[in-house]
């Protein structure tokens, strides 16, 4: 996947919190995956997802109570990322 989205949040509960609640939906592909360096260059863990799917991601872990730090598109070939949330 050369395009994608990366949810970040404020600490790793948060990020194990919205993995268990997107497991359990089961609506939305995603990975759990380090933070990207585009993003932070310190550490902490992210969710990849398709770019089609952030919306409905968001929505997903706000209705849980799951706190989310930002929203991001990477795009690997321009070696970009852009802040959407």
């Amino acid at each position: 996947m050369d395009d994608y989205c990366a949810i970040t949040f404020p600490n790793t509960h948060s990020a194990l919190q919205a993995e268990k609640t997107l497991q359990e939906t089961g609506k939305v592909p995603f990975v759990i995956m380090p933070v990207p360096r585009l993003i932070s260059s310190s550490c902490g863990l992210a969710i990849k997802i398709p770019p089609d799917s952030l919306h409905e991601s968001v929505e997903i872990m706000k209705n849980s109570g799951t706190a989310i730090e930002g929203a991001y598109r990477i795009d690997k070939n321009r070696n970009t990322a852009d802040r959407l949330i």
